[in-house]
């Protein structure tokens, strides 16, 4: 039966490769070849990435959703088109210019020079991702569409954070930046606070006040330092991009890191690093907290959900500093005490509290 949410030609024909067609809903269309780049954005913002580029249109294996292949694909066009996204979190972590990508179709031959230019959105690339073989792409007269360029987007305004004042002391807790924190995606990412841990010369080094999320310090378990970690990837990437405003990315100052060995096990901590968002070293987690109970942190309701390892309400925390061997990296543990030994770089259930020198 005809879908009766879709208009229908009523006269003429459609041609396709040749062949007279009629599709009778949007599955029929998209099985035959025919895609919808739409101009607004119509995403479901719970779902993760993944799931919203190929809504509709999941692989399937043994008549169920094969999610596994839903994400390698969905990471193989994030990579096509030089986007840094994780496409297991969910879409609201975004911002609108990240959701939204804008492109250009160059068209000449018969209108030499003419450019038409579209917006797609995220559950547009698997569509644009087709034409990645233009020689194959069909021709209408002699124009033909020779090119496919992504457009930085300019990035959609976001709330600004209070004022952080100048005169901020050590123990002070401030405001910067939003972050999803209580696990309810209808209200929007929260303020996040930080714990200034350190002032000089016109600048404040600070820390969540909570561990903020839960990551894998590597996502796979081979030998590696925190230069080539996944985690200092994500920090100064998404994780820097989604929480930050371009005002208040102005502010985060890059600086250089040094990464000493283990003190105990004598493994190499690796070349240092620049970084805009980090983690504390065990040498920086011993200058800055004194006691195991300041140590202890809690974790937000986001990272529980994650199921992020918690006792009493507190949990586990990622140092950069390296473990046992490059295969482990330390930690701080629930007591507040620091793990030299660490834990395997893929462990799933430890948490992040961001670091960063902010200009004052």
């Amino acid at each position: 039966m005809p879908d009766r949410c879709v208009n229908h030609k009523d006269a003429g024909q459609i041609i396709l490769d040749g062949k007279e067609i009629t599709p009778t809903s949007p599955q029929d269309a998209i099985s035959m070849g025919i895609s919808t780049v739409f101009q607004e954005i119509n995403l479901c913002p719970n779902l993760t990435v993944a799931e919203n580029i190929f809504a509709g249109r999941q692989p399937m294996k043994h008549k169920q959703i094969n999610w596994k292949e839903i994400n390698r694909r969905a990471e193989k066009l994030m990579q096509r088109f030089h986007m840094d996204i994780d496409v297991t979190r969910p879409l609201y972590v975004y911002s609108t210019a990240v959701q939204q990508i804008e492109y250009t179709v160059e068209i000449n031959d018969t209108y030499p020079g003419i450019a038409a230019k579209f917006n797609t959105t995220l559950d547009s690339i698997q569509r644009l991702n087709d034409i990645e073989d233009m020689s194959s792409f069909p021709t209408f007269g002699q124009t033909l569409i020779i090119a496919v360029n992504l457009v930085t987007p300019t990035p959609s305004p976001v709330p600004a954070s209070a004022e952080v004042p100048a005169n901020v002391r050590v123990g002070d807790i401030i405001t910067f930046g939003r972050y999803e924190q209580d696990n309810n995606l209808d209200n929007g990412p929260e303020p996040i606070e930080w714990q200034v841990l350190d002032v000089q010369d016109g600048r404040a080094l600070v820390i969540s006040k909570y561990a903020l999320d839960k990551k894998r310090y590597n996502e796979k378990s081979e030998s590696m330092t925190w230069e080539t970690s996944t985690l200092r990837k994500w920090l100064n990437g998404e994780f820097y991009n989604s929480a930050f405003n371009s005002s208040e990315q102005g502010t985060i100052l890059q600086v250089i890191n040094e990464n000493p060995d283990n003190s105990r096990y004598g493994t190499k901590g690796g070349s240092q690093t620049q970084d805009r968002i980090f983690l504390l070293s065990i040498d920086e987690l011993n200058k800055y907290f004194s006691s195991i109970e300041a140590r202890k942190c809690q974790v937000t309701e986001y990272a529980k959900e994650k199921k992020a390892l918690v006792m009493y309400g507190t949990s586990l925390w990622w140092l950069r500093s390296p473990g046992h061997d490059d295969l482990r990296a330390s930690s701080v543990n629930i007591p507040g005490r620091v793990n030299l030994s660490g834990n395997n770089v893929d462990d799933y259930r430890i948490d992040v509290r961001p670091a960063f020198w902010l200009n004052l």
